[in-house]
């Protein structure tokens, strides 16, 4: 259980004193002696004689010491004993005593007993309650904690229904707890530290007088009665309510927050489910709340923040979820916080600063995230507080070093970064911290005694290598630090990848364990500066649940090495093409050797290669770099296509002027801005041929345009301007193969149109613009202009004059 601190003992002290005093007047020293003692019965001297005879009196600790022998005329003058004025034993008060053998079933007889006190009197062997204790029925007051009794307790304790305060506290007693419903005076009943069994019989909760109940470190079972606080219930005096270390289950029952006179309630240390009420809010004067080591879920109910008088507020160890409300701002009064070792979640309220009266605040083993108020700093009378264990990151509060009460700060275990500032010894009362396992470095100068305190817990603190270097190397560069100080075990080093110094980074390589000292960063542009920082890793193990990435180191700039063969992707079958290798940064011009292959046409040993490839497949070109002790490669594809080529640059207008293969030209203009990306034209003839359209002919011209980019077709290209076609041909007439009987049958100009391919149509290509554009036929010059917008297989297609021939007969010579 937590350790209270000194002020709250007090007042916990002043608690259970105020519960004791109705029980405790009289206690010392004993009543004068009766006027009359020859009539004190010769049982209860009897009885008196067996007490002393059975325990050892001789051996006891009381002043003055007892004679040997009792009898009537000193029986009521011995230390401890009172008489009434008739001579009966009313009071026996020998606490503290070197008792040592059994209580005598002789006491059985002291009828007229109104008090019995035999407070830790350590019996060294277990002894049983004796069975005569049933006589005592005046007996108001039984105290035998710490008498070694063992055994059951007696079912007949329900008869001694004159009992005020009974004690059986620190004994040895098992079995369940009998039935004492009959002992409606009962004020005041402990229980406590044995080995009771069963449960927790509702009959207790009928007890209409009853101010204190303490049924702690026991083993009972079941569940907590809801008939504490019932209506049929009312105990309107009962200020404390405990019963840590059983075994009790089950929920908490919302009808104790009708117990209105409840101090304190103490339910830790057992096996309940559930949430806790919000009920308990209304316990207006509750100033102790102990519901630690449960099972409890759900969150903090926000009505606790009800709980003005609160002094101690008791839920660590359960698996209370939630953010912490608030609220709890609102409880002036309290002195301990204690809500560590659960589940909650979120940031820590800076309204908890507002708790001036707070002595600890213990938060440890949550998940609480984000920064560390520096509101805290406000908690003048702080002495304990321990943040250990959760997700906190940001750095230490300076504030915190205003704390000068303060003797504990638990801040290990988080994800906390940066200086632990010298503010901090100004917390000149701090003796003992926990800074484990941070992101922490020392800012200084520290005070001696802050240097001391802090010396434990830098070789734990992830921090960044020192000595981050970085070397050019082809396509990234080598890394390399000298030193990786603070935790080294468990972890990795990565390096980041930003664009300026100040980041933000990006990682691009990552160390197999903490033992490496370099790394080699591949797969950065050549001939691009860069900079790169290392920071440490450190992986999560029992208890330090976060992983922590450590900041980067100073940045280093580097420019990576790189080789880039330089030339198109595609272009005309058969044709001669020329090849780039261009490395960057430059390297110094002395040596340099370039191996290309396969072998060049232009021959090797220098920067550029020719090449001209017979197969309608994808070449690739590739060449070897040495210079500098560096070898840089590269390889290059290129797609032969067949047809002709053009490069088409988004800035550059283009134009290429084709012979067809039936005669004439195609002229091919593509003003600049046609295409967002660069791209090859190719012109080439289809590979199968559709029917024209109905009621026309072909008329020579068929072709296709198509696109590629990287060595692949690019299908659907967008044109942002037209295309413009220029065909040129012959006097048209139509093809043998047409008009097979006719060869004369030419076409008529005026109907020559190209035409489109449209899925399984052919389509006007001028209607392919929005709006659509039109065709210029100049039949004088056999000259057509289309401007397209799509790219495609294309045919020039008319309808045909037919020219009819007649034969001229001339007459025979002399015929008229």
């Amino acid at each position: 259980m937590l350790r209270l601190p000194p002020t709250l003992l007090g007042r916990l002290g002043r608690l259970v004193l105020a519960l004791l005093l109705l029980a405790t007047l009289g206690l010392w020293p004993a009543s004068p002696p009766p006027a009359v003692h020859a009539e004190t019965l010769d049982a209860e001297v009897a009885a008196l004689q067996a007490l002393y005879d059975s325990t050892g009196g001789p051996a006891w600790r009381v002043s003055p010491a007892w004679p040997a022998t009792i009898t009537a005329a000193n029986a009521c003058s011995l230390a401890g004993i009172g008489c009434d004025d008739q001579g009966h034993v009313t009071r026996i008060d020998l606490p503290f005593q070197n008792l040592n053998g059994t209580l005598p079933s002789e006491l059985g007889n002291l009828t007229y007993l109104r008090r019995l006190d035999l407070t830790r009197t350590n019996l060294p062997t277990p002894t049983g309650i004796p069975a005569t204790f049933a006589n005592l029925t005046n007996l108001e007051f039984l105290d035998l904690t710490g008498t070694n009794v063992a055994g059951e307790i007696p079912a007949s304790f329900g008869d001694l229904v004159a009992l005020k305060t009974l004690r059986l506290s620190e004994c040895a007693l098992s079995g369940a707890i009998p039935d004492l419903s009959p002992l409606v005076a009962l004020e005041f009943l402990d229980l406590s530290r044995n080995g009771l069994t069963g449960t927790i019989s509702a009959s207790l909760a009928g007890l209409p007088a009853l101010r204190s109940l303490d049924l702690s470190h026991n083993q009972l079972s079941g569940s907590v009665p809801s008939a504490f606080g019932a209506a049929e219930n009312p105990q309107p005096l009962l200020g404390y309510l405990g019963a840590y270390g059983n075994l009790l289950s089950g929920e908490i029952p919302a009808s104790l927050g009708n117990l209105t006179g409840l101090a304190a309630l103490d339910l830790g240390g057992n096996e309940l489910t559930g949430e806790i009420p919000p009920a308990l809010g209304d316990l207006a004067g509750l100033e102790l709340l102990w519901l630690q080591q449960n099972q409890l879920t759900g969150e903090i109910p926000a009505s606790l923040a009800n709980l003005t008088a609160l002094v101690l507020l008791e839920l660590s160890s359960n698996d209370l979820t939630g953010e912490i409300p608030a609220a709890l701002g609102n409880l002036a009064a309290l002195k301990v916080c204690d809500l560590q070792e659960n589940h909650l979640s979120g940031a820590i309220p800076a309204t908890l600063a507002a708790l001036t009266a707070l002595d600890a605040l213990h938060l440890a083993g949550n998940d609480l995230s984000g920064p560390i108020p520096a509101a805290l700093g406000d908690m003048a009378a702080l002495k304990t507080l321990d943040l250990a264990g959760n997700h906190l990151s940001g750095g230490i509060p300076p504030e915190l070093g205003l704390l000068t009460q303060l003797e504990t700060l638990g801040l290990g275990y988080n994800q906390l970064v940066g200086p632990v500032p010298a503010a901090l010894g100004n917390a000149t009362a701090l003796t003992s911290t926990d800074l484990r396992y941070n992101m922490l470095w020392r800012a200084g100068p520290y005070s001696a005694h802050l240097e001391a305190l802090l010396a434990p817990y830098w070789p734990s603190q992830t921090v960044p290598p020192t000595g981050v270097a970085a070397t050019a190397a082809p396509g990234g560069a080598e890394v390399t630090w000298e030193e990786a100080p603070g935790y080294t075990a468990d972890g990795h080093f990565e390096v980041g990848l930003a664009g300026a110094p100040e980041g933000p980074y990006q990682v691009v390589a990552t160390t197999a364990d903490r033992e490496a000292m370099g790394i080699r960063v591949t797969g950065l542009a050549p001939g691009q500066p860069v900079y790169l920082a290392v920071r440490s890793v450190s992986d999560a193990f029992e208890g330090q649940k976060n992983v922590l990435q450590s900041p980067y180191s100073a940045a280093v700039e580097v420019t990576p090495l790189g080789m880039t063969i330089v030339g198109p992707t595609e272009g005309s079958y058969g044709e001669p093409y020329t090849f780039t290798a261009q490395v960057t940064p430059l390297l110094p011009t002395e040596p340099i050797t370039y191996t290309w292959a396969p072998e060049p046409t232009s021959g090797q040993g220098t920067a550029t290669a020719t090449y001209s490839f017979e197969r309608l497949t994808v070449q690739h070109v590739a060449v070897v770099v040495q210079a500098a002790g560096h070898v840089l490669t590269d390889t290059h594809p290129f797609l032969p296509l067949w047809g002709a080529t053009v490069p088409v640059s988004p800035s550059q207008a283009v134009t290429m002027t084709l012979d067809a293969s039936g005669g004439g030209t195609v002229g091919v203009a593509v003003p600049a801005g046609a295409a967002e990306e660069p791209f090859t034209l190719l012109y080439g003839l289809p590979t199968q041929w559709y029917e024209p359209p109905e009621g026309l002919y072909p008329a020579r011209h068929h072709f296709t345009l198509q696109a590629y980019r990287n060595g692949a077709l690019v299908p659907g290209l967008a044109l942002s301007a037209p295309i413009t076609l220029t065909l040129t041909y012959l006097d048209v007439t139509a093809p043998r193969a047409v008009v097979p009987a006719f060869p004369g049958v030419g076409f008529r100009e005026d109907t020559l149109t190209l035409y489109e391919r449209a899925g399984d149509a052919w389509v006007d290509a001028a209607a392919g613009c929005e709006p659509a554009s039109a065709t210029l036929r100049e039949p004088e010059v056999n000259r057509l202009t289309v401007p397209i917008c799509r790219l495609g297989e294309f045919g020039l297609f008319g309808e045909l004059e037919w020219t009819l021939y007649l034969p001229v007969i001339s007459p025979a010579p002399g015929v008229r």
